[in-house]
C-alpha cells in the first residue's frame, strides 16, 4: 500500500477497490520485484551517459499513463540522441499485446522511417544540436 500510495500516488482511499479488483493477486505476487525497480529507476533521477546512447532507440509511452510516465518518456527523448517517440493512444503503462506487438517488430525488423502511419501521430524524432 506505501508503494501505491507514495510511489504511484494512488489515492489512498482508492487502495479498497484496488486490494478488491481482479489484478491484486497478480499485484502481490510482483510485489517483492518493486525494490529492483527502484534500484533501475536510480531512485527518480536520470542517470549519467544516456547522452552516449548511439544505437536506435525506441521510446514508447501510453497515452493514458499517468503523467508521470510520459514526462519520464519525453525527458529520455530530449537527452538520447536521434531516439524516436511513439505515443500510443488510449493505452496505459500495460500497453495491450496487440498494440505492443506489431510496433515492436516494425521497429526491429524494419527501416526507422516505416513505422506504422497510425502511430506517427506523436511521433517526432529528436535530435541532438551538433
Amino acid at each position: 500500500d506505501l508503494f501505491l500510495t507514495e510511489a504511484v500516488g494512488l489515492p489512498p482511499q482508492a487502495l479498497g477497490p484496488t486490494h478488491q479488483s481482479p489484478g491484486w493477486p497478480g499485484m502481490q505476487g510482483i510485489a517483492h520485484t518493486l525494490r529492483y525497480d527502484v534500484i533501475i529507476s536510480n531512485n527518480q533521477t536520470i542517470p549519467a551517459g544516456l547522452d552516449r546512447i548511439s544505437v536506435p532507440t525506441l521510446l514508447v509511452a501510453g497515452g493514458a499513463s499517468p503523467s508521470w510516465a510520459r514526462s519520464a518518456v519525453a525527458t529520455l527523448a530530449e537527452i538520447i540522441p536521434g531516439s524516436q517517440t511513439l505515443v500510443l493512444d488510449g493505452q496505459t503503462h500495460g500497453v495491450a499485446e496487440e498494440v505492443i506487438v506489431p510496433v515492436l517488430e516494425q521497429s526491429l525488423l524494419q527501416p526507422r522511417s516505416s513505422l506504422p502511419i497510425g502511430y506517427r501521430a506523436h511521433h517526432e524524432p529528436r535530435r541532438r544540436p551538433d
